[in-house]
């Protein structure tokens, strides 16, 4: 290879790693989570929340949540524009993560894509989470898989749950307002209303795509 080609390579390699070094995307996990674990005093903003889903989410985003209790599978999936809400309503009900923990992470770079550009994935084996709700404890493990786009935004967010369990199970007042999956049940119909509106929306974008 001649000295022009071999400079073209590098500057073709160089434009393709820009801005990534190794344990960037685990830095920005960390923070995506760190930050919601000191929000007490503006859980119940929606501005807050927006300006959130915005430094760390694509406007593209497909976030998807797969839960799994006892043989029984629940499957959410959100959009950008619901996000604030779901974010903003957890943390409204007084539940609030006192611990995370990332173990087995690995990071991708990806083939660029014609439209979306250079790409990065973050894979986590085991995330830990542990949140506090009134006096109930609950711990959901499972593997996270994030991709980023070349802003090192999250382009795409699945969290596969492969155990979930509650703790300080003696307080029963605190126990019978949350389903199998942890979750109160006003939290899970605002999911739902937000699932189906994300799906409106996507239907609605489809729509408009096909006829321009």
């Amino acid at each position: 290879m001649d000295k022009k080609s071999n400079s073209q390579q590098n500057l073709k390699e160089a434009e393709l790693y820009s801005g990534y070094y190794p344990g960037k995307l685990l830095i920005i996990m960390n923070e995506y989570f760190n930050n919601q674990k000191n929000c007490e005093k503006v859980c119940k903003n929606i501005f807050f929340w927006e300006s959130y889903v915005s430094q760390y989410f694509s406007q593209k985003i497909n976030y998807c949540i797969i839960m799994n209790h006892e043989g029984n599978q629940w499957v959410f999936r959100s959009g950008y524009d619901t996000l604030p809400l779901i974010f903003k309503e957890k943390y409204s009900e007084n539940k609030k993560v006192i611990n995370i923990c990332l173990d087995g992470v690995n990071e991708y770079i990806l083939a660029p894509t014609k439209d979306e550009g250079n790409r990065y994935m973050l894979k986590v084996d085991k995330l830990s989470i542990i949140e506090k709700y009134g006096e109930c404890f609950i711990l959901t493990e499972g593997v996270l898989t994030a991709i980023f786009d070349r802003f090192f935004k999250i382009l795409n967010y699945e969290f596969q749950a492969s155990m979930h369990k509650r703790l300080n199970t003696d307080e029963n007042n605190d126990l019978s307002s949350l389903n199998d999956f942890g979750l109160t049940p006003q939290f899970s119909r605002t999911l739902v209303i937000s699932e189906v509106l994300t799906e409106m929306n996507e239907s609605i974008n489809q729509f408009i795509d096909k006829f321009n």
